[in-house]
């Protein structure tokens, strides 16, 4: 009789053999990855398909961050379809534990008893689907993780998922002023970069199922930051500011300039803003399921006994495995653009780390390939910066930043304040305010406009006076951004507004005049049909009726004035 052959202590075999007590790690380990996306894509497609009736919606729709309301059904369904596909690799798992009686992959797993022991073909249920599961996952089909073009699959596939990590690394130092969340996500990415030269030149240079295996457990971990790691560590942030009676965050907290600079940004780490960033999304999430299946797949636990022998079955996978060679031009070749790619990458954000911080800069953010310092919340502080405010003293400052990047811009403190044409580069600008100033000079060439400044949605002047009390130019050009429609004037010398103004401003919008000097309502603010209207605390001694008859206005706010009597018929 032939006696059993032991396997050798160094030849590479097709898993990497695992105790007991390891594989019940790594299982549960696997079963954790499926069971937290699972249940982030179930919670995700949830939030999404309830957002459409809540004020968070209405706040995010009103500053255009994220996908438009009805494309939010199909972000929901695309996630529960990413749920549902980890729910069955749960389900596969938990089934085959039970009915095998042993923690194993799938209910025909081979896995958790060692070596395969030929059995008579059967016609169980079981049987069925496990014929159909190896046509769909053969470990030994030309790209499985152990087929001789694992390599190429493998590198098609980081090449893909590097691509869309980089993106996100990109985005992530635009938007994100969250400097060790950053360097952290960036010194995972490099790793994953040098991971799979590093591990073939010096680690498990001769031993490919642990090489594979532990390329696969990096790329998991990857996919998992990028999936849902760094959305959450963003949204936890947030948690405390929700307000669950009112669905979304209280309106007061929208007037803080830094909360409201971080969240225009941050929200778009965390909301779908394309059918690019979905698409990225799902990549990942069936990333998960691939790299999971790899690990699973590469793993196998010893028999109880200590002698191990090798079966004939697990002497044909062994001698097939050894058959396997991949091209080793086109492993050196990935290997070297991965390494250098590492460089790239770890040099762009070491790069951008450098740059300087300035005074203007209240909160700034470090792009890989910004040639100025970037600013999400730029403040233009006369009384710090020790200036006057005048058109060169502005430009100067204004021109150590790059302006297309400031989400928010705040000018305070101005006793001469001059706005020159450079005002017109701010292209990414969502909200202005300037706070006890006076401005000297605002004019058509510095407009806000839709041409220059099209997302821009909000516009507060408190404290302010103005030259002869009327409205600066650059607050009424014939090209009035499309998107503002907050426009908020309180404590200042504004005796009067134009009378073309509803030619200009939106219809529908807030407009608060509060606190100012006007001595009568002026009629144009009838016809532009605000949503809100506040003219709170201006010396005004009557009211005209057209006030009153405003269609579809929800508030109308008159208090603190010397009104003894209402319109007639009101």
């Amino acid at each position: 009789m032939e006696r059993p052959q032991r396997i050798p202590p160094k030849v590479s075999t097709d898993v990497v053999r695992l105790s007991y007590f390891f594989f019940a790690i790594w299982w549960f380990i696997i079963l954790a990855v499926h069971v937290v996306t699972c249940l982030y894509n179930a919670v995700y497609a949830y939030c999404y398909w309830k957002l459409k009736t809540t004020y968070l919606n209405v706040c995010l729709e009103f500053y255009k961050i994220g996908m438009p309301q009805p494309y939010h059904n199909a972000i929901a369904i695309t996630h529960v379809v990413m749920s549902a596909i980890h729910g069955v690799c749960i389900l596969l798992m938990l089934t085959g534990s039970i009915w095998l009686r042993s923690l194993a992959f799938t209910p025909w797993s081979s896995r958790a008893v060692g070596p395969e022991v030929p059995t008579e073909p059967t016609n169980s249920f079981f049987d069925r689907l496990e014929a159909f599961y190896d046509r769909v996952t053969y470990p030994f089909s030309v790209f499985g993780v152990k087929g001789k073009y694992f390599e190429v699959a493998l590198i098609s596939r980081e090449v893909v998922e590097t691509a869309l990590q980089t993106v996100q690394a990109y985005r992530m130092s635009a938007l994100l002023p969250r400097v060790l969340l950053n360097r952290f996500y960036v010194v995972l990415l490099v790793i994953n970069c040098w991971t799979s030269p590093l591990i073939d030149v010096a680690i498990y240079k001769h031993d490919k199922a642990r090489r594979r295996f532990v390329c696969t457990v990096l790329d998991c971990l990857l996919d998992l930051m990028a999936s849902m790691g760094i959305e959450l560590i963003v949204l936890l942030e947030y948690v405390k500011d929700y307000d669950p009676k009112v669905q979304g965050f209280s309106g007061i907290i929208w007037y803080n300039d830094e909360w409201v600079a971080r969240a225009l940004n941050e929200f778009q780490m965390i909301v779908v803003v394309s059918w690019s960033d979905l698409v990225s999304r799902i990549i990942f999430s069936l990333g998960l399921v691939v790299t999971t299946l790899s690990m699973r797949t590469l793993i196998s636990r010893l028999p109880r006994k200590r002698n191990r022998i090798l079966s004939r079955a697990d002497a044909a996978n062994t001698e097939k495995w050894r058959a396997y060679h991949a091209n080793s031009k086109l492993l050196q070749a990935a290997h070297l653009m991965f390494a250098v790619w590492g460089f790239v990458i770890l040099g762009l954000h070491i790069h951008a780390s450098m740059r300087p911080t300035l005074p203007q800069c209240l909160m700034q953010v470090r792009p890989w390939t910004a040639s100025l310092p970037s600013c999400y919340l730029a403040g233009l502080d006369c009384h710090t910066l020790e200036i006057s405010g005048n058109m060169q003293q502005v430009q100067d400052k204004w021109s150590e930043f790059d302006a297309s990047t400031v989400v928010q811009l705040l000018i305070r403190h101005c006793p001469e304040l001059e706005v020159p044409d450079i005002f017109s580069d701010f292209h990414n600008l969502r909200g202005v305010k300037v706070y006890n100033s006076t401005i000297i000079d605002w004019g058509e060439s510095a407009a806000i406009t839709n041409t220059n400044h099209p997302q821009v949605a909000t516009l507060f002047i408190v404290r302010v006076n103005m030259t002869d009390g009327l409205l600066p130019a650059g607050f009424q050009s014939e090209d009035f951004p499309q998107s503002l429609y907050d426009i908020e004037i309180c404590v200042t010398n504004l005796r009067d507004l134009p009378p073309d103004l509803d030619h200009k401003w939106l219809e529908g919008a807030i407009i608060q005049v509060e606190y100012s000097e006007l001595r009568s309502a002026p009629l144009v603010l009838a016809r532009l049909n605000p949503f809100y209207l506040y003219l709170t605390g201006n010396p005004m001694r009557e009211l005209p009726p057209e006030v009153f008859e405003i269609g579809g206005m929800v508030y109308l706010g008159v208090g603190d004035m010397d009104i003894s009597e209402l319109p007639p018929n009101v």
